[in-house]
């Protein structure tokens, strides 16, 4: 089994799950990006750029969670605390 079928396969068994990648090399991770082409799926350079995307889909679904539950007040209150 390739990494596309495994890729593929946690994508199927759970698509109300998000599946990010932190791919790090040369030669490996271009061959692995070109076996993943086409699955829609984010893969980051850095752990950074990761964890960055993360909090702001975290940041996202909380909004979209509080818009459902319709509380303006709760959408428009800060993320962060000073």
């Amino acid at each position: 089994m390739g990494i596309r079928e495994v890729y593929q396969q946690a994508k199927e068994l759970h698509p109300e799950k998000p599946l990010y990648s932190v791919l790090l090399g040369g030669e490996v991770k271009q061959r692995w990006l070109k076996e993943v082409d086409g699955l829609n799926m984010p893969f980051f350079e850095t752990t950074r750029i990761a964890i960055k995307a993360l909090t702001a889909a975290r940041r996202y679904a909380l909004d979209r969670k509080r818009a459902a539950a319709g509380s303006a007040a709760a959408i428009l209150k800060p993320m962060y605390r000073a």
